[in-house]
């Protein structure tokens, strides 16, 4: 016999390998709440999240990913340590969908299902109109690729969507 190990041995060590990097694969890719875009945000789902959102008056942010996706991990890395998001997130109802809780319906991919994307939500309907400010004109018009695009989505959306408010407060 050439070799000291039977199969069944190197099956069974094959086998714990794999098993070893889905392990170790999923807790990289976030299984927090956050789902590796920050547990120290306040995260619903989609359906609790909208409404969240209408309860409170305030817009949703709907951070779509994939739990295999080299980009939303990326973004998600950046995201999570990013204080002037998560500061910035307070005047938002935070939504992480995630692999199979992404919507079909056509509403939640404006110019396509690519990912990472991120939609805002406000009175009813997600804002095809708010766009990340660095892809305007471009392919992908709802990725975002840093933190710093992030925040400066957010500063549109919020002053869009704070703007009604403004103005009601001053006709009173």
């Amino acid at each position: 016999r050439p070799f000291p190990f039977s199969r069944m041995r190197v099956l069974l060590a094959i086998a714990v390998c794999c098993f070893a990097f889905m392990v170790v694969g999923s807790t990289a890719a976030g299984t927090g709440k956050g789902r590796g875009f920050g547990d120290d945000y306040d995260w619903y789902t989609l359906e609790d999240g909208l409404s969240q959102a209408k309860t409170l008056g305030k817009p949703g942010m709907i951070v779509m990913h994939k739990s295999w996706c080299g980009a939303c991990k990326a973004l998600g890395r950046k995201f999570s340590k990013s204080t002037d998001v998560l500061e910035a997130a307070q005047d938002f109802v935070m939504i992480n969908v995630q692999d199979d809780d992404e919507p079909q319906e056509e509403e939640y991919a404006p110019d396509g299902q690519y990912i990472p994307r991120i939609l805002f939500h406000w009175n009813g309907a997600v804002q095809t109109h708010i766009k990340n400010p660095a892809r305007i004109g471009q392919q992908y018009q709802f990725f975002y690729q840093t933190p710093e695009q992030v925040l400066e989505g957010m500063k549109v959306a919020k002053a869009e969507f704070m703007k009604p408010i403004k103005d009601e407060l001053q006709a009173q």
